[in-house]
């Protein structure tokens, strides 16, 4: 599925191509113009699958695939709502490494970290499986 698109019908700056512009036998058609509705469609769904957010509720890694869980993965400085950089590590399926770069002091509701992960760096409260903690603004925080 999408490792197929992304290395067959992506071209190396992140357009999409209508084609099989590589000649790969995936498709029959070979020409190289770039369809402008699935520019970037690509790179989103990448984003979207290392950072889920909405309203106050950031998650990491809420749908990367089954053969990365048990890797290092990380990304650095993608954007999540109400002005946030995030930024994280996962290894061996645990998030090691989390780091929050918030604009705006206000609560946020951080899903599939650890207790052990969060404690001491910030204001928290169990919230279901999740955590609600209060960031203050322009401020950095480091988790792990």
């Amino acid at each position: 599925g999408f490792r197929v698109e992304w290395e067959n019908f992506c071209l190396p700056n992140g357009f999409h191509c209508s084609a099989d512009y590589k000649k790969r036998g995936i498709s029959t058609y070979h020409y190289r113009p770039f369809t402008l509705e699935g520019n970037m469609c690509a790179g989103e769904a990448l984003q979207e699958m290392l950072l889920y957010s909405e309203d106050s509720v950031i998650e990491c890694f809420p749908a990367i695939p089954e053969a990365w869980r048990n890797q290092t993965v990380s990304f650095e400085g993608l954007k999540a709502k109400r002005g946030i950089s995030v930024s994280a590590a996962l290894h061996q399926g645990r998030i090691t490494k989390l780091c929050l770069d918030n604009k705006y002091a206000g609560r946020y509701i951080l899903r599939g970290v650890s207790e052990s992960l969060i404690r001491g760096k910030c204001a928290y409260s169990p919230c279901k499986e999740d955590f609600e903690v209060y960031l203050e603004g322009d401020t950095l925080y480091r988790f792990g």
